[in-house]
């Protein structure tokens, strides 16, 4: 459910540091809201306070969000330390491989690349080729109704012998 960034209620939070959210914030740009915010029925920011943030600085005025029933202060809490303690960061080889993967599917072989531009090359021809030839003359080329008669041109030769019988 959307919800509007000006009406979403942030109290006292275990995280006081936010370190840079200009990743976050590029993350947002470019691939949209992945995950929503969880809060109250009456507004309370539960989780998400980064990407609450980081939208905020992008000037959304609307964000994606969960929204739970009104719990204890203890339960809050409980939610707030349980969306940060279970994640797990990538391996540093865990991560370049993924980067790997991702560059090959971004930019291909050379001879994938080639094959991809014949395949779509022959396509364009043979669609080309199945299209009907209703009207042989082009739309914006007039038809011509009298047959033009290229004028005779004299042949070298001929003009000299002429000449010379004179």
């Amino acid at each position: 459910m959307k919800v509007a960034i000006q009406e979403i209620i942030i109290k006292d939070r275990v995280r006081q540091d936010m370190g840079d959210l200009s990743q976050l914030m590029n993350s947002l740009e470019n691939h949209g809201q992945l995950n929503p915010i969880t809060i109250t029925q009456d507004n309370e920011l539960i989780a998400g306070n980064r990407r609450l943030l980081a939208a905020r600085e992008l000037g959304w005025t609307y964000i994606e969000a969960n929204i739970i029933g009104n719990l204890s202060k203890a339960e809050k809490l409980e939610l707030e330390l349980e969306e940060n303690i279970h994640r797990k960061e990538f391996l540093h080889e865990e991560l370049i491989a993924g980067y790997k993967k991702l560059e090959k599917l971004r930019r291909p072989p050379l001879s994938k690349r080639i094959g991809i531009f014949f395949s779509k090359l022959f396509s364009k021809l043979l669609w080309w080729r199945k299209q009907p030839e209703d009207d042989p003359q082009p739309a914006n080329e007039p038809e011509n109704t009298t047959p033009q008669e290229e004028p005779e041109q004299k042949q070298p030769e001929q003009d000299d012998r002429q000449q010379a019988n004179e």
